[in-house]
């Protein structure tokens, strides 16, 4: 905390500089988790931007052809009923890699597995019969 003195005042005032400003008023995060950017992609948790910096390397050698960074699955079409409209659900995966040998890959990284995260999945897995989600815990 910086302490300013202003004109014609013994006194000091306290300011908060602006990174310790963003840490004050930070809402806590439900599962102690921080957003994290790297190569300008924002990960939700240290567990998910560690992946991603294993999976670059592969990238890089041309073990995988394909990087997607939070891929959007669409699981329900939007709809309206009785005049009022409902929004689409999708289910947004970690990653989406497609490997040299040509099999696709959905990794997810979890460290907390939510009721909403289970019904996602069952519906992904019912509707993309030909995709397979790997989960990547701690």
């Amino acid at each position: 905390m910086r302490k300013r003195r202003t004109k014609n005042s013994k006194h000091q005032q306290e300011h908060l500089t602006a990174s310790q400003f963003k840490e004050y008023t930070a809402i806590k995060r439900k599962y102690n988790n921080r957003k994290i950017e790297i190569d300008g992609y924002t990960f939700d948790s240290r567990l998910e931007a560690d992946f991603y910096l294993r999976l670059t390397p592969l990238v890089k050698s041309g073990k995988i052809k394909e990087l997607k960074i939070h891929p959007r699955y669409l699981l329900q079409e939007g709809f309206t009923k009785n005049g009022k409209h409902y929004q689409p659900i999708y289910y947004i995966a970690d990653f989406e890699v497609l490997y040299d040998d040509g099999v696709t890959v959905i990794y997810d990284t979890k460290g907390m597995r939510t009721e909403v995260y289970k019904i996602k999945r069952k519906l992904f897995e019912y509707k993309y019969q030909d995709k397979t989600i790997v989960e990547v815990d701690k």
